[in-house]
């Protein structure tokens, strides 16, 4: 595809900003109404695969349905000469994947509020009974007022909808992705979302992804099998609330994940204010000994009744947090 494919009647093409597998995205200024907007451009020979325009279609109606602060919002879909294009907000600002590749790991209350901002994404998401399924720093944007965007939308599909053509087929990005995606479930709810992000939370907090390997399909075993390492192996610096909630986050059973996005946002705000209780029976072992090696107390077997030993002298700066009743 040239650089400058056609030209698209109502808007001015400003310069390319991004490239990706099935298109190709431009700043451009739509004349009608006056305002940068982001055109994410279709050739025609990706359009000639059924599967990849089925993809960016579906991107453009989701986008185009959705009206949420964290996610990008959508304008206009059309076709020029074969080429298909859709335009949807413009964010100027970097992805998170952009900022640990420059900078490495984030402080632990800025990246906390680019993932509560996620999560409410997710929530509104999960409202309306889709799931995003490529949850990955690549896919949020911030702003420069710190806004979190989410975007890429093109794997979106409801929860209780299997699609018969990605039969045999994985959806998601390794390094991020679910074990019930990378097992190739054919159905998957607002709980993969959340591993995803958690994965996201993990690479922002230590600097790296959970998992690596030498190849997709090693990287993505580990998430189905391999125990998760603690965040204070990568960065002992982590804080109990953050440990805490990541390991809830990326729990390998969807069961023991936070049910609904809108139980992580309740957390994280929490964290961010200072005001977050961790039930210390939620923590993993390994946590539990890594915060006793830092807090240097003895070590001891976790949940050990023993009078000698009670839980409260283990850890006395982690308290049980009071339940209290959800309104919805």
């Amino acid at each position: 595809m040239s650089d400058r494919p056609v030209e698209f009647p109502g808007y001015e093409l400003l310069g390319q900003v991004g490239r990706g597998s099935i298109g190709t995205v431009w700043k451009a200024r739509q004349l009608r109404m006056d305002r940068i907007v982001a055109l994410k451009v279709m050739p025609p020979a990706a359009a000639a695969h059924p599967r990849l325009l089925a993809r960016f279609l579906r991107e453009a109606r989701v986008v185009a349905k959705l009206a949420h602060e964290n996610i990008v919002a959508g304008y206009d879909v059309g076709e020029v000469q074969g080429h298909r294009f859709f335009s949807m907000e413009y964010v100027d600002g970097q992805t998170v994947a952009t900022i640990l590749d420059r900078g490495g790991a984030m402080d632990e209350k800025r990246a906390a509020k680019v993932v509560v901002q996620v999560a409410r994404a997710l929530d509104h998401l999960a409202e309306r009974r889709l799931v995003h399924r490529d949850i990955k720093p690549g896919n949020i944007v911030l702003n420069r007022r710190g806004v979190a965007k989410l975007c890429d939308l093109g794997f979106v599909r409801a929860a209780d909808e299997p699609d018969e053509a990605e039969k045999g087929t994985t959806i998601g990005t390794p390094n991020y992705i679910s074990p019930e995606q990378a097992r190739g479930a054919a159905l998957v709810d607002c709980r993969s979302d959340i591993y995803s992000l958690g994965a996201s939370f993990y690479h922002m907090v230590t600097g790296s992804p959970p998992f690596s390997g030498r190849t997709a399909a090693e990287i993505m075993a580990k998430h189905i099998a391999e125990r998760l390492p603690s965040p204070l192996e990568r960065r002992p610096e982590t804080s109990e609330p953050v440990v805490y909630i990541l390991e809830r986050m990326m729990a390998k059973d969807p069961a023991d994940r936070y049910s609904s996005p809108a139980a992580l946002v309740r957390d994280l705000e929490e964290f961010v204010e200072g005001t977050f209780q961790i039930p210390v029976a939620r923590m993993s072992d390994s946590s539990l000994r890594l915060l006793q090696a830092k807090e240097a107390l003895p070590v001891a077997e976790p949940w050990d009744a023993s009078p000698a030993l009670p839980a409260a002298q283990v850890l006395p700066r982690i308290r049980r947090r009071r339940r209290r009743r959800r309104r919805w």
